[in-house]
């Protein structure tokens, strides 16, 4: 009975070392595939530079006339989480979460925006921050016109398809963009999106940094 209880473990342990590999590989097909997602997410909502030009023009930003209520070392860490490389270290924690809790979806996800709604949307609010940098209004037709049709295609169906709502949320727009709106109102719910977006940012930095609320708040 002994000698078979052995031979059970030994085949039991050869199994798992030839297993192992294969396991090996999925863990890196899925690091590899939320990293494509990482960096297509900073594509669409490239907040990064915005970060890093705030940061350049002022030592005491982000808090600014406040930086005094703060010590030098949680000024510090705030300006490392609001950087490009802060930004891309929170966007890889939140795919990392999405692909863990929505395995099978990643693959179809990465298809849609590298397909195209990636780009578009990134034009959009790279127009956007054009518009409010320099003042001079950008149209929407002309974002559009220099896009091609299975760009498009692939933009209305990642804004519009019910399907694609999980994605949404995480992309962080959730419903906001309605194709059936006019071009005015889907602007100012982007407005709306980049505010709330960039407030999410200050608070989860503030959260790591130790810094309370009251900081910015009173």
């Amino acid at each position: 009975m002994t000698q078979i209880r052995i031979a059970c473990i030994r085949a039991a342990a050869v199994a798992l070392i030839a297993l192992a590999p294969l396991a090996a590989s999925a863990q890196a097909a899925g690091d590899a595939q939320v990293e494509r997602l990482t960096g297509v997410l900073v594509q669409m909502l490239p907040f990064g530079k915005i970060l890093d030009d705030a940061a350049a023009a002022d030592p005491t930003w982000p808090l600014q006339g406040k930086a005094r209520k703060v010590d030098p070392a949680q000024l510090g860490c705030l300006r490392r989480e609001l950087s490009s490389q802060g930004y891309q270290r929170s966007k890889r924690a939140e795919v990392a979460a999405y692909a863990q809790a929505n395995p099978g979806r990643v693959g179809a996800d990465l298809k849609l925006l590298e397909g195209g709604a990636a780009s578009v949307f990134g034009d959009f609010i790279n127009a956007g921050v054009s518009e409010a940098q320099t003042g001079q209004k950008v149209e929407a037709a002309d974002v559009i016109k220099k896009m091609k049709a299975d760009q498009m295609l692939s933009f209305v169906e990642f804004i519009s398809e019910p399907k694609h709502a999980p994605l949404r949320e995480l992309v962080g727009i959730g419903d906001a963009f309605d194709p059936g709106k006019s071009a005015e109102q889907n602007s100012d719910a982007g407005k709306s999106i980049g505010a709330r977006l960039v407030t999410k940012l200050m608070l989860g930095a503030m959260t790591t940094c130790n810094v309370s609320t009251s900081t910015i708040f009173e």
